[in-house]
């Protein structure tokens, strides 16, 4: 069962981790985000790589269920079983900077905001994604306030009907671009290059 270890408070902080077979990946990022998160859901689609063990042995809850073509549907339904509203957000492949997670909380009380963006370093060269070099994303989010969309690449919009746009592109008082880079990783080429063909089916 899903539950807030530390406190109870709207500044508890859950992180959400989607995985398929990150067997590779799974351990280091759960380690690097849980001193300062209250608690850990990882979904997962099916891995049979030992990525759920992994997981589970370091006190992550974990729940699987098969990936069904959209990764805004994968993320909302994560964040509906998330027993916080703050929802930090974090590919296996994604680290965050240690100043950050540090000081996470303290930046969510004093930016007085429903999402935070980040810029994403690519350490793999090789790897475009379509919005390089500025390649700026949310990771951070009061999930009250945002719902994902899109099958790849997503946004989150937001949820009031008057705003009708992107949570992000809702002015100051919803949105912050933080300093802090998010590194994402270098994978195996074979790997990247499944997970490539896996986005071009969804575009398509």
């Amino acid at each position: 069962m899903l539950s807030v270890s530390k406190s109870g408070t709207d500044l508890s902080v859950t992180c959400i981790i989607l995985t398929l077979n990150e067997a590779d990946f799974i351990e280091d990022c759960i380690n690097h985000v849980k001193p300062y998160v209250d608690a850990i859901l990882v979904l997962d689609g099916c891995s049979k790589d030992g990525t759920i063990a992994k997981a589970v042995k370091l006190g992550a809850v974990v729940v699987q269920e098969p990936f069904r073509g959209s990764f805004a549907e994968t993320r909302n339904y994560a964040q509906d079983l998330a027993p916080t509203n703050w929802c930090l957000h974090c590919d296996a492949d994604e680290r965050f900077a240690h100043d950050f997670l540090k000081n996470m909380k303290k930046i969510i009380i004093e930016s007085n905001v429903k999402c935070f963006r980040f810029p994403r370093l690519n350490l793999d060269k090789t790897y475009k994604h379509p919005a390089d070099p500025l390649d700026h994303q949310v990771r951070l989010l009061d999930k009250r306030y945002g719902v994902w969309q899109r099958a790849v690449h997503e946004i989150v919009w937001s949820r009031s009907l008057a705003l009708n746009k992107p949570l992000d592109q809702c002015g100051d008082a919803f949105v912050k671009l933080l300093d802090y880079p998010i590194i994402h990783l270098v994978r195996p080429q074979n790997k990247r290059s499944a997970i490539m063909d896996r986005w071009k089916t969804l575009e398509g």
